[in-house]
């Protein structure tokens, strides 16, 4: 018997705020008449919000916890269950905010941060050094004196006001129910959402909305004023509920938990669930391992027994299944502790779990560049995933980090990875290793043009060559002077521009390089 639903007024406070983009082309429909076209890369804000009338999580203990953290998901008739509620809203649409002139500052962020090259989108500016590891470009739209926003999308998720404090003390649980809103989204829109997330400077992306809301009643613990007085025989509750702002009633369905999981591969073949435990298919987990091969990602699976059944089709997944002898699926697409505690890195040996993570935050498989050898002599299977070719890259500085990266913030930007000594741990000596010898943070050309400097002003770059530099007391000026030979921007000049003081740089954060257009190529140029 479904439990009755009981109308809850909302006057939602602010939280933080996320920015992430949509992953694949599709459409959103609000229930509206109209649907809404969302293209690949389209902005989604997600408002994180509070409401003391959004029904609480049930009393656990910590262990119980920390399980619904790890996505370790219980009997769902276990009592002992820890689940939060969550009420998303319907999607609605929005603009990103506008490039006026000068305003609209870009910088343009290369290097190691977190395993990925990032691009970090300021109205402010972020000094940086090469010998660091990574570098910064200011990139000034020029004769721009207003640009219309870019579209984009907002829900609102609103947790219980009770999780507030423990979010802003625990980074790891304010992480979990940041990986809960974007699954929830993602179940009530079908959209695919990058789990590449950005944290604007602002509480929420437009005011947060007084609303009604239809709550099931037996999520609200007995003693608390809404909840429903009537008998009922309460249904079992899954780990973590969904409270849909848009429906009724919730609709019945498999459990969710806190990990996100994948989309069902159309070339699965008949048998056991690819993604399933070893335990639960009966079959040996092989030993696998990966490393970087010139431009190319090798994977390397060892199958003593084996008889080549394999397929791939996706750019963050690898399935092989080789009936009555082994299966494999590495799925690099879910979440961190989704791939800790996945079957292909519990049956991989020591190291597995780390090589995985590092594996996801390499590039995506190219499947139709892909190939794959069986080494029958040797008893293994290597697989090939091309990376893109130097020649397609914006830039490439080659250096290695040497320091963990830290949080800072300064007056004009959101937090960044930081650079400071003596706090090296070892795991991130392991990842430097691996990138001694490849790029750190090409940008696209596409990136460069389509994105961030105005079409109108050069034509499409087709001549451009990557480059190196060694860091030395003038990197500055000698990574101008490579990037200008390297004819990455025709009608662009890169200038150095640390020891230039003006207004254009507020509170003395100014990029050590600039981009800027031409002088033919500009009416007014800020004045340095």
């Amino acid at each position: 018997m479904a439990s009755p639903t009981i109308p809850v007024s909302l006057s939602p406070s602010a939280g933080f705020c996320l920015k992430t983009a949509s992953l694949d082309a599709g459409t959103y429909n609000a229930g509206s008449p109209t649907a809404i076209a969302v293209p690949r890369g389209l902005k989604i804000f997600v408002n994180i919000a509070w409401d003391k009338n959004v029904p609480p999580p049930p009393e656990g203990s910590e262990d119980a916890i920390q399980r619904a953290m790890d996505g370790q998901d219980p009997d769902e008739l276990n009592p002992e269950g820890w689940f939060v509620p969550v009420i998303v809203s319907p999607g609605r649409e929005d603009t990103d905010k506008a490039a006026r002139g000068y305003d609209d500052r870009i910088d343009l962020a290369i290097g190691y941060a977190a395993g990925d090259w990032r691009l970090s989108r300021t109205w402010g500016c972020i000094r940086s050094s090469a010998s660091e590891g990574r570098f910064l470009l200011r990139a000034l739209r020029p004769g721009c004196a207003c640009l219309a926003g870019k579209p984009s999308l907002v829900f609102d998720c609103i947790y219980n006001s009770t999780l507030k404090s423990r979010t802003l003390k625990d980074a790891a649980f304010k992480t979990f129910l940041v990986e809960l809103a974007l699954q929830r989204i993602e179940a009530q829109s079908n959209l695919h959402l990058s789990r590449t997330i950005g944290t604007p400077n602002i509480a929420s992306k437009g005011a947060l909305a007084k609303r009604t809301a239809h709550v099931p009643a037996a999520l609200f613990p007995p003693a608390h004023p809404l909840h429903a007085s009537a008998s009922r025989s309460a249904p079992a509750k899954p780990l973590i509920e969904e409270v849909s702002a848009s429906s009724p009633s919730p609709s019945p369905g498999p459990k969710k938990g806190i990990l996100k999981s994948s989309a069902a591969s159309p070339l699965a073949s008949p048998g056991p669930d690819p993604g399933a435990d070893a335990e639960e298919t009966g079959l040996e987990t092989p030993a696998w391992s990966w490393a970087h091969d010139g431009p190319a990602l090798r994977i390397t699976v060892l199958l003593p027994k084996l008889v080549l059944q394999l397929s791939t089709s996706s750019p963050r997944l690898l399935h092989l299944h080789v009936p009555g002898l082994y299966n494999l699926h590495i799925d690099v697409g879910a979440g961190d502790a989704a791939i800790q505690r996945a079957a292909f890195v519990a049956g991989a040996g020591p190291g597995a779990a780390d090589m995985a993570l590092m594996l996801k935050r390499a590039r995506d498989f190219d499947v139709e560049g892909a190939r794959a050898e069986w080494r029958v002599a040797e008893g293994r299977l290597v697989v090939y995933a091309k990376l893109p070719h130097p020649s397609s890259l914006h830039l490439a500085v080659i250096s290695i980090p040497r320091d963990t990266p830290i949080k800072r913030r300064t007056p004009s930007n959101s937090p960044i990875a930081d650079f400071k000594p003596r706090r090296t741990s070892g795991r991130y000596f392991e990842l430097t290793n691996e990138m001694a010898h490849r790029f750190l943070g090409p940008m696209p050309v596409l990136v460069l043009l389509d994105e961030f400097l105005p079409r109108p002003l050069m034509p499409r770059p087709t001549d451009i060559e990557p480059f190196e530099i060694k860091p030395v007391s003038d990197y500055e000026a000698e990574f101008a002077k490579a990037a200008t030979h390297a004819n990455i921007c025709p009608d662009f000049e890169f200038h150095h521009t640390t020891g230039i003081e003006d207004e254009t740089f507020p509170f003395a954060t100014k990029p050590d390089i600039s981009l800027i257009p031409m002088p033919s190529d500009i009416r007014k140029y800020p004045a340095s």
